[in-house]
């Protein structure tokens, strides 16, 4: 019973890979990106950047999959397998994940070879070198992999609104996540 309770929570918490950046970064931050951080805006409102929104995969069949688990990774691992960047076995897909950021996109040209490049760079820097990448032996690199494919994208947007609030933005993402 306790899983019903905690997918709400993962429900909550999974779609927000800047605010996991911006708790990574916590005890790194100056006062410099306190003011910042007032000032910003939501990511998406800045750019139309390539993501992942995991609120579409959220299925109460999870719950059921899970029932009577213990293993938050029973959780995390039936939503990523049905966002399709993790395979059956829990193992990080990263066709997976360029395909479902393309499609966010709406397989934009302007985007895709740049989704390919992030997503191979941020994998290989933020993953361990292992034969298997299993999301529940390395839950925090996966993390990892979001916050920085999310980081990147969104700098790299060729489409950035110009109004002072997104130039904030780009500061606080370039200074402080």
């Amino acid at each position: 019973m306790w899983i019903t309770a905690l997918l709400p929570l993962i429900y909550l918490i999974t779609p927000s890979i800047a605010d996991i950046l911006i708790l990574e970064k916590y005890n790194e931050t100056t006062d410099a990106c306190i003011e910042l951080n007032k000032n910003r805006q939501d990511l998406s409102q800045c750019c139309n950047y390539p993501q992942i929104h995991f609120r579409h995969f959220f299925q109460s069949s999870c719950a059921e999959e899970c029932m009577g688990s213990r293993d938050i990774c029973c959780s995390l691992g039936c939503i990523w397998r049905a966002a399709n960047i993790v395979d059956n076995e829990n193992e990080l897909d990263k066709s997976g994940i360029v395909e479902e950021l393309r499609k966010s996109v709406k397989h934009d040209d302007k985007w895709d070879q740049l989704i390919e490049e992030v997503v191979d760079e941020c994998v290989d820097n933020n993953m361990p070198q292992d034969d298997s990448i299993k999301l529940c032996k390395f839950p925090w690199h996966v993390i990892k992999i979001f916050g920085c494919t999310t980081r990147k994208l969104f700098l790299q947007c060729p489409k950035m609104k110009n109004s002072v609030e997104c130039k904030i933005t780009k500061q606080y993402v370039q200074e402080c996540m």
